[in-house]
């Protein structure tokens, strides 16, 4: 497998790929192609961004992005999004990718990954068999303002 910081040159086929995985189960979202391109080029276009992806044999096979942020004890980073081409789930091609991220991620001085994921086996179970735990002291809070 080999990886590449993700740029702004990457931003139609990240989005094809975002927009593939999510519209997908478990997230049965509706992406579309302008509406993935617009978040791909927002989280690569911030301050502290950083994301790599991932080929197999010259295939796009997924993507790790987010950004860091400065805390009162330590840097960490969280992951804004994390997938995988649909066709080539379940090979051990996430983990190798994660695995390569974290790494980065450590030989850049980051002390903790935070991330937000869905609660479901295959998404937080995912999670955690990678040594992830679930915050105990932090929720996810949302209120609707328009509508």
């Amino acid at each position: 497998m080999e990886f590449y910081e993700i740029k702004d040159t990457m931003v139609m086929d990240l989005a094809n790929l975002f927009m593939n995985a999510f519209n997908a189960p478990p997230w049965n979202d509706n992406w579309t192609e302008e509406t993935a391109a617009r978040r791909i080029r927002q989280m690569i276009t911030g301050e502290n961004a950083y994301g790599i992806a991932g080929y197999l044999d010259g295939e796009l096979c997924g993507m790790i992005v987010g950004r860091e942020e400065q805390y009162y004890d330590c840097v960490h980073f969280e992951i804004k999004e994390f997938c995988m081409n649909v066709s080539m789930k379940n090979k051990g091609l996430g983990s190798i990718l994660l695995k390569e991220f974290e790494d980065r991620l450590k030989e850049k001085g980051i002390d903790k990954i935070i991330l937000w994921t869905s609660r479901d086996t295959r998404t937080e179970g995912y999670y955690q068999k990678k040594g992830y735990e679930t915050n105990a002291f932090l929720t996810v809070m949302e209120k609707k303002i328009s509508g």
